[in-house]
């Protein structure tokens, strides 16, 4: 809650999947103006959607077999991005880019104002006829599991298994560098599923 485009990078990371979007964005952003590239970064946080591989699969299978728990308090928050207005926010970045007005600049983007998870996954199952996630685990204990989870992983490799069964997902979204070199508003706004628009 808070942090901008401005909020430095986080200190470490906890998965190799955040740190390398990280550098990617780093020299992504650098290469803007060299031999008239002009480069922005967007940054979605939760993907959901059409052909979407693992997190509502993820979370549906969990459902069914009454093995998903919320997590501490159930307050926490998460900003959302439906796979199209990702779409959408590229073709918005790209005419900003060619107005020359977002060049060098990272954009988090998302479908509105942040929701309460753990509600947004019950309205989903009950949608589906299934029974919300009620069970709770401490965030203490879920943090051990996960971390226990990522390095057991990290030492067998399970075939076919991309991610762990249970991990960490970094709280700090990659921010500007400390340098500030923000975003700032190119006017992208998304509504709801499959609408945007550029003001």
């Amino acid at each position: 809650r808070g942090v901008d485009e401005r909020a430095p990078y986080p200190p470490r990371f906890h998965d190799p999947c955040s740190e390398s979007k990280a550098l990617a964005e780093q020299l992504a952003l650098k290469a803007n103006g060299g031999d008239g590239l002009l480069t922005c970064a967007l940054r979605p946080y939760l993907l959901y959607g059409p052909r979407d591989p693992r997190f509502v699969p993820r979370l549906i299978a969990s459902a069914r077999r009454r093995r998903l728990h919320v997590i501490g308090d159930g307050c926490s928050e998460a900003s959302l991005l439906y796979v199209e207005n990702a779409g959408m926010a590229h073709l918005l970045a790209c005419d900003a880019l060619n107005a020359k007005r977002a060049a060098g600049q990272a954009y988090f983007i998302a479908d509105g104002p942040p929701v309460v998870f753990w509600d947004w996954v019950n309205a989903l199952l009950r949608q589906l006829g299934l029974p919300p996630a009620k069970r709770r685990v401490p965030t203490f204990l879920a943090t051990g599991l996960a971390c226990c989870s990522e390095r057991w992983h990290t030492l067998l490799k399970r075939a076919g298994e991309v991610l762990p069964r249970v991990q960490r997902v970094d709280r700090h979204p990659p921010g500007s560098d400390a340098r500030g070199q923000g975003g700032g508003d190119i006017g992208l706004q998304l509504r709801g599923a499959g609408q945007a628009h550029l003001d």
